[in-house]
């Protein structure tokens, strides 16, 4: 098509086979497509479909906005669409949203192979576990590494931490599966993982809806296999183990039983590096006074510092911000949050619901069309040809129907999640009074993250949208 037009010049191809359309971070090429149009190298993309640029709408969004922005348009044959020609974004959003739907479709009928596979025990897995080499299929136990998962049992039964045993093997020099490090997480998987003494459990992870893995603490169900291959250690030394991990996490004041046993930290899982993406981690540390204080870092920089630079936050300067944030809110509610919510309330929400209404009747209508022509083909008064042409018009048009629907149901949600999480913020703010101590219950009801910019300024979002830069001065 391009060497057939004398107007345009090839810029190449840009393939990214065999990977899921779900993210764009996880395709390279999709990446370097991209980089190039921001260079200026190319000037128009031709795509097979919308489905081929993305199968989900948010990233399928972003891109064909930013494109635009810079004067580059998207062909996509096979719908027929320009996105520079194109003014009706919404029905790209509906396009998209289809798209997105026949993947969540693709996925749900994966899963339930899978987890058919697990219920009658034919689950074939492709990476053995440290300690075992896969051969047709099975797991057979490593001579050359299965020691050393023994040495690791072994001193976990005598009591020694996961750090310790962790020192000792890079002491050691023993080599790990990819490196000659090992780490304290790596570890602790392994003493955990019950493939050791020949079980398998399968679904111990899950994919939601939006197509993030989480792990599985009772929200899915599980399958266990006993005798599933050779064990490396004793059923034994694996519960002695698991029960010293229980009682060193009882110590420390961690439930491991609790589904978000994790979370018991004010800041912890809301805190978010704006240079790398990655949470940061808290930390106890001793100061030049022998004080002890405590920062938060960023899990990049404490792996790597070469991938990213931004050192640690102090606690008290998070804090120490956040409460100049819900200061100023006091002074500026009447002309910040009451004009914010008011605003939100008057919104045309009314006008969504009546299309919605009038999308659900137009799909009674199409099941009423549809159980006529099913009538009229019966009693041979509708050609079968005729027939199935009607009703894939009729499917085409409920499956836009539906997606116009579900942007607009997501749009309502949205809004009233806002209205709700705005009347909230403003309601507390109302009760409070100026003050230099850190409100943690304020924290963590109405903060849903916060966007480390670096060690002194923080952009605190809060849950009904509202999002407010703070900086504090480094002492």
């Amino acid at each position: 098509m391009i060497k057939s037009n004398d107007h345009w010049a090839f810029a190449g191809v840009y393939c990214d086979e065999g990977l899921s359309a779900i993210k764009m971070k996880t395709r390279p090429d999709l990446m370097r497509m991209l980089d190039d149009c921001k260079q200026g190298k190319i000037d128009l993309v031709l795509i097979k479909s919308i489905s081929r640029l993305s199968r989900n709408v948010t990233d399928y969004l972003s891109i064909v906005r930013d494109l635009n922005s810079r004067d580059i348009g998207i062909f996509f044959e096979r719908e027929n669409i320009n996105t520079l020609k194109e003014n009706d974004e919404f029905m790209m959003s509906v396009l998209s949203s289809l798209a997105e739907s026949e993947l969540v479709s693709i996925s749900g009928n994966e899963k339930w192979g899978i987890k058919r596979r697990f219920m009658n025990g034919s689950y074939k897995q492709s990476i053995a576990p440290y300690g075992y080499v896969m051969k047709d299929g099975e797991l057979v136990i490593d001579e050359d590494t299965a020691p050393v998962v023994r040495f690791i049992f072994n001193e976990a039964c005598l009591g020694k931490g996961i750090r310790h045993i962790t020192r000792e093997l890079n002491v050691k020099k023993i080599p790990s599966r990819q490196t000659d490090h090992w780490s304290e997480t790596t570890v602790k998987w392994m003493l955990k993982n019950e493939r050791y003494i020949g079980e398998v459990l399968y679904q111990k992870t899950f994919t939601d809806d939006n197509f993030k893995r989480h792990n599985n603490r009772g929200y899915r169900d599980q399958y266990l296999l006993n005798d599933h291959h050779a064990a490396i250690v004793t059923r034994e030394q694996f519960e002695r183990t698991q029960e010293l991990i229980a009682l060193h996490r009882k110590e420390k004041g961690i439930d491991s039983e609790h589904i978000n046993y994790q979370e018991r930290y004010t800041f912890t899982g809301k805190l978010i590096c704006e240079q790398c993406g990655s949470r940061l981690k808290r930390k106890s540390i001793t100061g030049r006074n022998r004080k002890k204080c405590v920062i938060w870092i960023c899990v990049t920089h404490l792996n790597n510092i070469k991938k990213c630079s931004m050192k640690g936050i102090s606690e008290e300067a998070i804090k120490s911000a956040f409460t100049t944030v819900v200061n100023k809110l006091i002074f500026s509610k009447n002309d910040l949050l009451i004009p914010f919510v008011k605003a939100e309330r008057e919104c045309d929400g009314d006008g969504t619901q009546r299309i919605v209404e009038r999308i659900d009747q137009k799909l009674d209508d199409n099941s009423v069309k549809a159980q006529k022509l099913a009538t009229l083909v019966a009693d041979d008064l509708l050609e079968p040809v005729n027939y199935q042409k009607a009703l894939n018009e009729l499917s085409a048009e409920c499956n836009e129907l539906n997606g116009k629907k579900k942007i607009l149901l997501n749009q309502l949600q949205n809004k009233n999640l806002a209205i709700s999480e705005g009347s909230e913020l403003l309601k507390r703010i109302r009760q409070k009074e100026v003050t230099d101590e850190f409100d943690d219950e304020l924290f963590t009801e109405c903060i849903k993250v916060v966007h480390i910019y670096s060690r002194d300024e923080f952009g605190f979002e809060f849950t009904c949208g509202l999002t407010f830069r703070e900086g504090v001065s480094l002492k």
